[in-house]
């Protein structure tokens, strides 16, 4: 167990823990039930990528550094017949207030989108910073419907998995989400703005995943206290699973994740903001791997940081 962990390992069966957790169960429940369904087996190819936050290239937008890495990404997997699975905050609806502007900012990228959607292989999962609306409420992006979740099958092994953006285990953002998202949109957005933004970015992760995620300029101590509730939230979602017997994929906190054999089946897909790399999935031939693609002066390449047989996989 890492030192953040512990921090929640002596407090989170509490009774304010509980019922946090209870609250978060519920709003995964329901998620879930409002998820559609599909069946996989080895021959199906699948990616998984999230929070993107895409924008419109101005000063706060995260994505903007890896928008030319992720559109390669993304006609990697185009051309390679993979069905695209976009875990949630493609897009910043908080800080910007029309996706119409971040559609043309970005217009190869829904372009391509487009295509992955007439091929029938494109799912786009709702994330909070997706929608201008409540968090349950029905939303789409250039004519295609978000979903809550999905719901997959490994037809080989029965194995159930499912992908959720991962904001349903925090209770205060549902039932806060407005606050949260004009306190996003008039006052971290400025904060951003003046050179904040250098703080939310991740440390590279290496090969087979050594280290926990950590945020880059920070003391250690103090990138850990930052983690902590998304640590706590990712606990809701761990117990979630296990009651459950899911395999869950999920992104939210941008915090990369891939447990080893015998550990909850937790897995998250990290983020696509921090300049020079992004992070996500891939299942292919029945083998679960976490890739990293990385920009080097215009040189793009895809690294496997970890995979293991779905087979193998608790759940």
């Amino acid at each position: 167990m890492t030192t953040i962990d512990q921090t929640f390992a002596g407090s989170q069966f509490g009774p304010l823990f509980e019922n946090w957790h209870k609250i978060a169960h519920n709003q995964l429940d329901k998620a879930f039930h409002l998820s559609p369904h599909l069946s996989f087996d080895d021959t199906t190819r699948l990616a998984f990528f999230s929070d993107a936050h895409r924008g419109v290239n101005n000063r706060d937008d995260f994505f903007a550094p890896n928008a030319g890495l992720f559109y390669h990404a993304l006609s990697h997997y185009f051309h390679e017949a993979f069905t695209f699975v976009e875990v949630g905050d493609g897009d910043e609806l908080w800080h910007n207030h029309s996706f119409a502007d971040i559609r043309r900012t970005y217009s190869k990228i829904f372009d391509r989108f487009a295509q992955f959607n007439r091929a029938g292989r494109l799912h786009l999962i709702v994330g909070n910073h997706d929608s201008p609306q409540g968090l349950f409420d029905p939303t789409e992006k250039d004519g295609i419907p978000l979903t809550q979740g999905l719901r997959l099958t490994y037809a080989p092994t029965g194995q159930k998995l499912f992908a959720v953006h991962g904001h349903q285990a925090d209770p205060d953002g549902d039932r806060n989400w407005d606050v949260i998202r004009r306190q996003s949109r008039y006052f971290w957005h400025y904060l951003l703005r003046s050179g904040l933004a250098r703080f939310y970015h991740f440390a590279e992760p290496e090969f087979n995943l050594p280290h926990k995620p950590e945020l880059l300029r920070l003391p250690r101590w103090f990138s850990d206290w930052a983690l902590t509730k998304a640590v706590r939230l990712e606990t809701a979602i761990k117990m979630w699973l296990e009651r459950e017997k899911q395999i869950v994929i999920s992104g939210h906190t941008h915090m990369v994740n891939f447990p080893g054999r015998g550990e909850l089946p937790h897995f998250n897909t990290g983020h696509c903001t921090t300049p020079g790399y992004i992070t996500g999935l891939e299942i292919n031939e029945g083998v679960l791997a976490m890739v990293k693609w990385t920009d080097w002066d215009g040189v793009y390449a895809r690294t496997v940081l970890r995979q293991m047989p779905l087979g193998e996989v608790m759940g």
